[in-house]
């Protein structure tokens, strides 16, 4: 009778069953991982309440209950993916020889570094050995022999926790690694290590074999390194060769998803494969082998790209869309979709915070949702061609308007020009992809395959060039631009009800547009005036160098070494989203090398001693930074009058150590390495 009534609800709300499980099951999932310390007290208590009520109000608690029980299992299921008590998190010592197979292929780090990560099985400590799990992040300076997936290594270094942002407003990454159960890494040379082959077979080792191979010869006649690395990002999903220029060309110019082998790639490659079936074969070929045959190519796909996280999960969402559509041809796509998330969160519910997932359902729903609508303010044309750039044009703009809020609070910009990037980048790209599989699979011709690289050598400098040119063009991105999360969720409420109001005629959400807008205006006007007020001095926590920053309402003078400023990586990583999230624009560098250099901010004076100096009488200051190993603490009593000694991340461990051990080490002093940046308000 429930399960009738319950249908019978759905059907008349339009609401699919599937839809209220997926998005009950992820709140639960997201409530555990972002609030479980409280949420915990009070669950049992929210269900115990609507089964309280469900007797009176039936109709509506039956959706209520359901969506309990579901959000409580995703809740409780997500708890199930937690650390056990045999985790090395719980179970390492030091001077332990960890025992382990590396379950990642090697990739080279923007650090120059290379890594991988390793699943271990045992440890032995005290020549007692302990079988436990757990995955670790192991970096090396140079690539180790033998590395490779699915071999057996024994590690002697000891391991390190991640740690937690030393920086305001640093990426986290330590939450980002918690979030793929990876607790600690390490740095080591070839001598920590011992590396064994492994005989038993891995389907993964297999597909990064295959992989290889394939690159070797999909790469067989194309000379320029720069077309090459591009080619074998877009087909292969291999990006280590790929160089920062050509990173930043394609994320300014609204492309960047064309190098991430992802849903885009599963399309194109679907739209191959349902071409050849329609026009090509034209043959009454049943259903039922289609779909064989197009899964089958799909998983192939997926296969020779290594099986990389963002691959499998679009194909995993194409797959149950293509079966869904074929048996069930009534089917909404929106529960087709539902599904397939419901089954990813349910063998890893922590998938839900990874951004990859995240642009993907956004992307699909958004093409899905909006894409009629903004085709139909467009009439079709007699001309293909015409009808081919109106459909591209909309696709382009439905996805951006359901990815760019979270492009905004991940990434911090929006590319201006991604309509015609898209217009060039899209038909190149499935060109590329095209020719590149026909090249796989001919390669074993010799004048085809000539033919063949020179057409992708063709497209892909055309692809770069395109790229490049858009990038270039005067506010091709409106960038450092900082949101909230709740700012985020507000920014689509808006979207979706202005979407309505305009598109669907809703005008009765009229009022809740408008009120959306106000508070999201009102969240940005408070945002501003509360950056007026503030005066920080910022000294970072940034390995080996000097970063410090003097804030006063908007405007900044920003201190470091040479070195740092012309390190990208490193100020983005570690300085860029502090500016972002401050609304700090076009600050005052200064990289000069003097000795000692004298600052003022909001009455207060801050000192920075570069090089050891013997001032001809005391100098007084309020805020001392000492760098580069210039003065201990007896000579800063000698030299100087503070109110506080910071000592910066450019000191050496063993002049820091000698700090500590001086017997005028007292709670004046602050070392930057050990204890993080200091953020002092004036």
């Amino acid at each position: 009778m429930v399960k009738h009534q319950l249908k019978n609800y759905y059907y008349q709300n339009n609401i699919p069953i599937l839809i209220v499980l997926a998005l009950s099951y992820a709140g639960g999932v997201l409530v555990h991982i972002f609030f479980n310390a409280w949420f915990l007290k009070i669950l049992l208590v929210l269900v115990f309440g609507i089964f309280g009520v469900f007797i009176k109000f039936k109709k509506i608690i039956n959706t209520l209950l359901l969506s309990s029980i579901v959000f409580c299992i995703g809740f409780f299921s997500t708890k199930l993916h937690q650390p056990h008590a045999n985790h090395l998190l719980y179970s390492y010592q030091k001077k332990s020889v960890i025992i382990g197979i590396i379950n990642s292929d090697i990739q080279k780090a923007k650090s120059g570094y290379y890594k991988f990560t390793v699943n271990v099985k045992s440890l032995i400590y005290k020549k007692q050995k302990y079988n436990i799990d757990g995955t670790i992040l192991v970096y090396f300076k140079n690539r180790p022999k033998n590395a490779f997936y699915n071999n057996f290594i024994v590690l002697k270094k000891d391991l390190t926790p991640i740690t937690e942002p030393q920086n305001p407003n640093e990426f986290n990454l330590k939450r980002y690694l918690n979030f793929h159960h990876i607790y600690h890494q390490t740095f080591c040379d070839t001598t920590d290590v011992l590396i064994l082959p492994n005989t038993t077979f891995s389907i993964r080792k297999l597909a990064y074999c295959v992989q290889k191979e394939l690159e070797k010869s999909l790469l067989n006649g194309i000379k320029t390194k720069r077309e090459q690395s591009t080619i074998s990002a877009l087909i292969l999903g291999q990006r280590d060769e790929i160089s920062s220029d050509t990173i930043t060309d394609f994320s300014a110019s609204g492309a960047m998803h064309v190098l991430a082998v992802s849903g885009l790639h599963v399309g194109i490659l679907l739209y191959i494969i349902r071409l050849l079936f329609r026009k090509i074969l034209k043959s009454q070929i049943p259903n039922w082998v289609q779909l064989l045959v197009t899964l089958s190519l799909i998983w192939c796909f997926a296969f020779i790209t290594g099986l990389s996280a963002s691959v499998v999960r679009a194909a995993f969402m194409f797959s149950f869309i293509l079966i869904g559509t074929t048996f069930r041809k009534n089917t909404s796509i929106y529960t087709i979709l539902a599904a397939s998330a419901l089954c990813m969160t349910t063998y890893n519910p922590y998938i839900i915070t990874e951004v990859g997932f995240q642009l993907s359902y956004s992307a699909v729903l958004g093409i899905i949702y909006f894409t009629p609508s903004f085709q139909r303010l467009i009439p079709e044309s007699k001309w293909k061609l015409i009808n081919q750039i109106r459909n591209i044009t909309c696709v382009s703009i439905a996805a951006q308007l359901a990815t760019f809020p979270i492009g905004l609070l991940y990434f911090h910009q929006f590319p201006t020009y991604f309509i015609f990037s898209n217009l060039l980048v899209i038909p190149s790209a499935f060109v590329i992809v095209g020719t590149g599989v026909i090249k796989l699979v001919f390669s074993c011709i010799p004048l085809l395959n000539l033919v063949l690289a020179k057409i992708l050598w063709c497209f892909s400098w055309l692809l770069n060039e395109t790229t490049h040119i858009i990038a270039s063009f005067p506010q091709a991105t409106i960038s450092e631009i900082d949101i909230s999360i709740i700012e985020t969720y507000l920014l689509y409420l808006f979207i979706l009800c202005a979407f309505l109001v305009v598109f669907e005629r809703k005008h009765n959400l009229v009022p809740l547009t408008f009120g959306i807008t106000i508070l999201l205006s009102s969240s940005f006007i408070l945002e501003h005036f509360e950056l007026l007020k503030q005066k920080q001095l910022i000294v970072y926590n940034i390995n080996k160098h000097s970063a410090i920053d003097l804030i006063s309402k908007k405007q900044h003078q920003f201190i470091c070494n040479k070195e740092l400023f012309e390190n990208k990586d490193k100020m983005q990583f570690h300085i860029k989203h502090s500016w972002y999230h401050k609304n700090l624009f076009n600050p005052s560098i200064d990289t000069t090398k003097m000795k000692i250099k004298h600052y003022v901010l909001d009455g207060k004076s801050v000192t920075q001693v570069n090089h050891k100096i013997k001032p001809q009488k005391k100098v007084k200051t309020d805020y001392l930074i000492i760098s580069n190993n210039s003065l201990n603490l007896e000579e800063l009593d000698t030299n100087f009058i503070y109110k506080k000694v910071i000592y910066d991340s450019s000191n050496s461990n063993d002049f820091l150590s000698c700090i500590k051990n001086s017997p005028l080490y007292t709670s004046s002093v602050y070392i930057v390495s050990e204890q993080g940046s200091i953020i002092i308000q004036f």
